[in-house]
């Protein structure tokens, strides 16, 4: 009897630890597409109902994406030592590894800063299709983030999760469009 309840008790314990593993991927995906489709849906869907949308967005985007690459060059630059050459080469060898990171940091910023200024630029623009594109876009980014979370976890691929942003905003993207677009 006790090895009977033992065995019960550790087949508990597995269950209770798959799901566990599974809800914590559904969950981590979903709080990854929350934030993935907050920023796509709130471009997107403005974009293709207001085409003036675009322009500022464009502008705002490029401006602001811009400023975060020259103050990022900067930074890079101080570590190097101010040239381009230098930089290029401690990319290679046993130096590259705080100087590659820092530019794929950088790469990351000035992306972030050129989609934080198309959000500024549709919400000046249509605010009020800007925000109903962002519950739109929480509420899609939600289900497709927990959803390719959990395939990806049963694939076995474990992706950098600003990579799993920018794979789950383009499919965001995507399915945003083809439900919107005409």
């Amino acid at each position: 009897m006790t090895n009977f309840l033992l065995s019960e008790y550790f087949s508990f314990g597995i269950v209770a630890s798959i799901l566990l593993t599974t809800w914590t991927d559904l969950a981590s995906g979903a709080l990854d597409g929350i934030i993935a489709g907050l920023v796509v849906g709130a471009i997107v869907i403005p974009i293709i109902q207001t085409p003036d949308a675009l322009g500022r967005s464009l502008l705002f985007g490029l401006l602001l994406g811009l400023g975060m690459a020259v103050y990022q060059l900067l930074r890079v630059s101080q570590v190097t030592g101010a040239s381009l050459g230098s930089i290029i080469n401690s990319l290679d060898g046993s130096t590259g590894t705080i100087v590659g990171q820092m530019i794929l940091q950088s790469v990351v910023y000035i992306l972030y800063a050129v989609l934080a200024g198309a959000v500024i630029g549709v919400a000046t623009t249509v605010p009020d299709r800007a925000l109903k594109g962002a519950i739109v876009g929480v509420l899609m980014g939600a289900v497709v983030g927990a959803f390719f979370k959990w395939i990806l976890g049963v694939i076995g691929i474990a992706l950098d999760p600003v990579l799993f942003r920018l794979l789950t905003g383009l499919l965001i993207f995507g399915i945003l469009t083809a439900i919107v677009g005409r």
